[in-house]
């Protein structure tokens, strides 16, 4: 389990005085119970108790975003409030991560949002209420969710139409682009989103792709060969040493074939030749993490 990412750091680690050390160890040890149900056939339920006052709502943001760090995309927070109060919870949660945020967006990283924004209003038909469900995730394209969910019967028709969307339309694969070519990065970004996939960042030697890819744990890395300071081998030694589960394709340009061979032997799943070829592309890629 990843506790040194960059949610849980902002808004755990660096609060010593709104989370304990007594605090973080529950946390942590929630964390790791979520983690483990992945992995089992069986799901247990985890159940965090406390009296009024005594700081679980504190806890339970502190473990969303310990959850966040760890490839959890979307968070559900279900209650009996009135409408007003989940509105209020809603704006609570955007204040809470307000802060983590990435280069100069005004909105952080993490977003909130109310179910009943997904207003199907007079619409019957399926397609026009998927068509709505769509909406509702383009607002915020590229962030973490915390959906806040008043607990009534046509609620639960809007998340599964929202959890089925979601699913259908391969949204959540994180993926970082390491060149150090701006324009092949545009190109790749715009093939790759275009196939509905998230472009978590970009960096621009392995160096700084290493770095980024310890911060944000994404699905798959693309990694130009040919960079300056660490060049694409080395950076693909370095990421499969931290994580040797780590997705890596690798772009090569032609006249690389060693560099290509010596690639796949460090462990990298692919690669991915220039000029880019649109079909090849989105056929690698999705062949690994679709």
């Amino acid at each position: 389990m990843n506790t040194d990412g960059r949610i849980y750091k902002t808004i755990v680690v660096s609060k010593p005085d709104k989370y304990t050390d007594e605090l973080k160890e529950r946390i942590e040890e929630l964390g790791s119970l979520c983690l483990n149900n992945l992995n089992q056939d069986d799901y247990h339920p985890i159940m965090m108790l406390g009296s009024i006052q005594s700081g679980k709502t504190r806890a339970f943001i502190g473990l969303m975003a310990l959850c966040f760090d760890n490839d959890f995309d979307m968070t559900i927070i279900l209650t009996k409030c009135s409408k007003a109060l989940v509105q209020q919870t809603v704006s609570r949660m955007m204040a809470e991560f307000a802060e983590v945020k990435s280069g100069k967006s005004n909105i952080g990283d993490v977003v909130a949002q109310n179910i009943l924004d997904i207003d199907f209003g007079s619409e019957t038909t399926e397609a026009g209420k998927q068509k709505i469900v769509r909406q509702f995730l383009k607002r915020y394209p590229e962030k973490k969710r915390i959906i806040v969910v008043k607990k009534q019967a046509d609620n639960v028709d809007r998340m599964i139409r929202l959890i089925n969307e979601i699913v259908a339309s391969n949204k959540y694969k994180r993926i970082l682009i390491v060149d150090d070519s701006r324009t092949s990065r545009k190109i790749l970004r715009g093939i790759l989103e275009e196939a509905g996939h998230e472009i978590v960042e970009e960096a621009v030697n392995g160096d700084d792709g290493f770095l980024k890819y310890k911060e944000l744990r994404p699905d798959l890395v693309t990694m130009d060969i040919t960079m300056p300071i660490t060049d694409g081998i080395q950076a693909l030694q370095l990421i499969k040493h931290l994580d040797k589960d780590a997705h890596v394709v690798m772009i090569t340009a032609a006249g690389q074939k060693e560099k290509m061979i010596q690639a796949l032997k460090e462990g990298a799943d692919e690669f991915i030749t220039k000029p880019f070829d649109k079909e090849e592309v989105v056929k690698v890629i999705n062949n690994i993490v679709g």
